[in-house]
């Protein structure tokens, strides 16, 4: 399903970052009105991404704001949680690396800035599943030769922090990941400039002292799109931890994307094998493993380059110890080949299985795709309305608890806006707006509505059959 076409894309951002909190409501950040006066605005979904609510703009300027980097995680384990933030941005010339958590309510909104280092690059975020997290985030800076990567931690759900140790010789700003594991444990993933090796770290007591660390050897020295989850059921040293990523540029035909995997808790990894999608031209690799749950199950993404068009395949790993199955190509909307796609397995409230955000080619609009438990096939497809023959004419009614203003927009599924049908002041109560689309030359297939206020923003498919 559609989640907005209000956020553009931003070739030198690029970035999506999505979460799940303990009833199954999904919830992306996305970067919007990139003009000199950023905004990151978080969209939540509480009914399997029918409809999305645009609730919280979480970083606010009156002018001057230029986003560089963001991420995010949702608290679980409550009712009215926290949304974490981490953003770089820069704002009259300085460079500032930023935490925020703000409650769904809004109640409760805290800062914190991170001010030890000037020209910050890049931030990661990752939290750990207690209702009090342990947060864990890494942002880089530049170094004479490569870059720093600056580790803080907070043991109170983010009104504290310590700063930990610095890790030396990161290749790229970008270009790296890092993730909370069972018990204290912690992973960062990250390309060593010094020795041109992928490196993978293992912290304890939550990021506070290194326990380990693991290089790999003799792989090329371009690594881009980086990421790296663990079980959290599973205790260590019994929980599996998968990293993957891409090693070249995004329209080299050389490129392919990779995993390595380690059964131990990280202190030994397998050596790199195809992610996925074999010996092909492959991009965007990305892991996660489930939250909230009883048991740990990841789910792996890459996007497939072809000669016309770029495919996301999804797999599913039923336990920590199974291999891919389900494997599947994302269907109905061609992926944007520059940003990469993220999503997660559903174990909570609302269930159903794996979900996918990503960026659709030409259009740019961040869609919502859910597959069942035992299948990779979108599960979003039930019609909400149906036209038959003879019948030319279509007619929405629409509800509003006070008066608005706003656009009725209609999409095709390759994103093209078919007919804007109203835009402007929408009363308090019933709407009612006709649509004759015979007029817009429709042929008989599967469409978008699309409702925009400056509040909320809802989705819904149907069918017309001629």
């Amino acid at each position: 399903m559609l989640v907005t076409d209000q956020c553009p894309c931003i070739q030198s951002v690029n970035k999506l970052a999505t979460d799940y909190d303990q009833d199954g409501f999904v919830y992306v950040a996305l970067l919007a009105n990139h003009t000199g006066n950023d905004t990151l605005w978080v969209f939540q979904s509480t009914d399997g991404g029918h409809t999305w609510i645009k609730d919280w703009e979480t970083w606010i300027y009156g002018s001057d704001l230029d986003i560089i980097s963001y991420d995010m995680r949702i608290q679980k384990e409550t009712a009215n949680p926290f949304i974490y933030l981490a953003v770089v941005y820069v704002h009259a010339n300085d460079t500032t690396c930023t935490f925020r958590r703000v409650n769904l309510d809004q109640s409760v909104s805290e800062w914190h800035y991170f001010t030890d280092h000037a020209d910050i690059k890049h931030v990661e975020l990752d939290i750990t599943d207690e209702a009090n997290p342990h947060i864990y985030l890494v942002y880089s800076y530049p170094s004479s030769s490569f870059y720093y990567l600056s580790r803080q931690s907070s043991a109170d759900g983010g009104a504290n922090w310590t700063s930990g140790t610095v890790t030396s010789g990161q290749k790229e700003a970008t270009g790296f990941d890092l993730c909370a594991g069972p018990d204290d444990q912690a992973y960062l993933f990250w390309h060593d400039g010094t020795d041109d090796d992928l490196s993978v770290a293992r912290y304890i007591n939550y990021f506070t002292s290194v326990g380990g660390f693991q290089y790999l050897n003799n792989v090329s020295d371009l690594y881009y799109d980086v990421y790296i989850a663990s079980a959290r059921h599973n205790s260590y040293p019994t929980n599996y931890v998968v990293a993957v990523y891409q090693d070249g540029l995004n329209n080299s035909t050389s490129t392919r994307s990779w995993e390595i995997v380690s059964s131990d808790g990280g202190q030994n990894f397998s050596a790199p094998s195809h992610f996925l999608v074999g010996d092909n031209h492959a991009i965007h690799p990305f892991v996660a493993c489930t939250r909230c749950g009883t048991s740990d199950q990841f789910v792996g993404y890459v996007t497939q380059r072809w000669s016309g068009e770029d495919s996301v395949m999804a797999g599913y790993k039923s336990s920590q110890s199974a291999g891919w199955s389900n494997l599947g190509y994302k269907n109905d909307h061609r992926a944007t080949g520059e940003t990469s796609p993220q999503g997660n397995y559903i174990l909570t409230g609302l269930g159903g299985g794996m979900y996918l955000i990503y960026r659709e080619f030409g259009s740019n609009n961040i869609w919502y795709d859910r597959a069942s438990y035992t299948s990779a096939v979108e599960e979003i497809t039930s019609p909400v309305v149906n036209v038959h023959t003879g019948f030319n004419q279509m007619m929405f009614t629409l509800n509003f608890p006070s008066e608005t203003t706003g656009k009725l927009m209609i999409f095709d599924l390759t994103g093209r806006n078919v007919n804007t049908i109203y835009q402007g002041k929408f009363n308090e109560g019933e709407n009612s707006f006709r649509w004759d689309y015979l007029n817009d030359d429709i042929s008989s297939g599967t469409y978008i509505m699309l409702l925009t206020t400056p509040e909320h923003s809802y989705s819904h498919k149907f069918s017309i059959l001629n």
